[in-house]
């Protein structure tokens, strides 16, 4: 769980549950929390699947938003892009 910063200075919570691993493919979760949703992906659980490579996480989710995160033990640290956002993400990792 964590925060998304967007380039023009709105935020709000971000939650990513990583139910599978194989591999490199990565499948799961995602709650991207908004105060005034534009899109259909916000303030909602999205399934995603997504990528490990290099130490980063890569997810997309159609039809436009992309996470790329970098993974250092238990925090992970990115970028968000919408179809009209840019912004910065940090995420804890939290044990159920």
């Amino acid at each position: 769980m964590g925060h998304w910063k967007s380039s023009t200075g709105s935020s709000d919570s971000i939650y990513l549950n990583v139910d599978t691993v194989e591999g490199g493919q990565v499948r799961g979760t995602l709650f991207i929390a908004v105060a005034t949703p534009g899109e259909g992906y916000y303030n909602r659980d999205l399934p995603f699947s997504g990528v490990v490579q290099d130490g980063e996480l890569r997810v997309w989710i159609p039809p436009a938003v992309w996470l790329t995160l970098k993974v250092a033990g238990e925090h992970m640290q990115g970028s968000i892009q919408g179809q009209q956002t840019f912004g910065t993400v940090e995420l804890e990792r939290r044990r159920r």
